[in-house]
């Protein structure tokens, strides 16, 4: 007859703190070489949250254009409408009015750029202004730029049709 002992196992099942550390170490290797190339996407993903904005903001303006909408008393049959490019607190404005400087600031809507590096340059100084029911406007190229090297033109046609690259 064989010994009580020999079908036991000498050894202890379950993980050693060596095994964990060595996974632990592994895994901060892994994150600290994958942080740089993560932060190059979200630099991009950042600026396109912001190129989208801009673009929603100038297709927003010209459909209340175009649909004769008009906030408050003074404005029978439809007013105008644009987007502000507040480049100071990074932002943009859209107001009723034919120009920024004489809207009603009571209607005005601001979206927020989620870059702070965002530098937009307008052909046609910072007002992109959209005429009444036909959304027409003077043309203009709109200009997107970030510190870390992306870039979108943005194309607004005199009848109003916005494009981009």
């Amino acid at each position: 007859m064989g010994s009580p002992n020999c079908c036991k196992n000498n050894f202890r099942t379950g993980i050693s703190s060596v095994e964990c550390l060595v996974v632990a170490a592994l895994l901060a290797v892994c994150v600290a070489l994958s942080a740089p190339l993560d932060t190059g996407g979200a630099r991009f993903w950042m600026f396109a949250a912001d190129r989208d904005a801009a673009l929603a903001a100038l297709r927003h303006a010209r459909a209340r254009a175009v649909a004769g909408v008009c906030f408050g008393e003074s404005c029978a049959g439809g007013a105008a409408h644009g987007v502000h490019f507040d480049l100071q607190n990074a932002r943009l404005i859209i107001f009723q009015g034919s120009d920024f400087a004489s809207r009603n600031k009571n209607y005005d809507e601001a979206v927020d750029f989620e870059n702070r590096s965002v530098r937009a340059v307008l052909s046609s100084g910072q007002d992109a202004v959209f005429e009444t029911l036909s959304g027409n406007t003077a043309g203009f190229d709109l200009v997107l730029q970030d510190d870390f090297g992306h870039r979108a033109d943005i194309l607004i046609g005199k009848s109003g049709l916005i494009d981009w690259r």
